[in-house]
């Protein structure tokens, strides 16, 4: 009964393993460009914000380059410091969440699974361990043959 109503899920997270273990090099490869990519649009939005913040700062206060660069210095250090406080807090308070979601997830996950075998017949219980030592050894002899 409870291996029927998850087919769908177990076929789902065979497929993803599968595509993970055959296309890591190129899932890595994907992965590591999105995060230069990410980090050359924020770098390049952090020039263009120093940049206009200059021009603002040398037009209104009729400053000269060296005072508006240090003015803007100050200026970014604070608006992007109170930027990473704020960043931080709520993401302290997204992980203690996600943390405790994961933990009440689990112990429901273990108590299901636990009544589940407990209610199984000893055959069922013999046929799934020798299931799941056979697929153990076929994975072990595929890793490391």
């Amino acid at each position: 009964m409870f291996l029927i109503n998850n087919v769908e899920k177990i076929i789902t997270w065979f497929v993803l393993l599968f595509a993970l273990l055959s296309f890591y090099d190129t899932l890595l490869d994907l992965l590591l460009w999105l995060l230069h990519s990410i980090v050359v649009l924020l770098h390049t939005l952090f020039e263009f914000t120093e940049h206009a913040l200059d021009l603002l700062i040398e037009h209104i206060f009729h400053t000269g380059p060296r005072t508006t660069e240090i003015t803007v210095f100050y200026l970014m250090l604070t608006i992007y410091g109170s930027i990473a406080f704020r960043l931080l807090k709520t993401l302290t308070r997204w992980y203690s969440r996600f943390v405790g979601a994961l933990v009440s997830k689990w112990h429901h996950e273990k108590e299901n699974a636990l009544t589940y075998w407990q209610n199984q017949p000893s055959i069922e219980k013999f046929k799934f361990g020798s299931i799941f030592m056979a697929s153990t050894a076929i994975m072990f002899l595929w890793i490391f043959s």
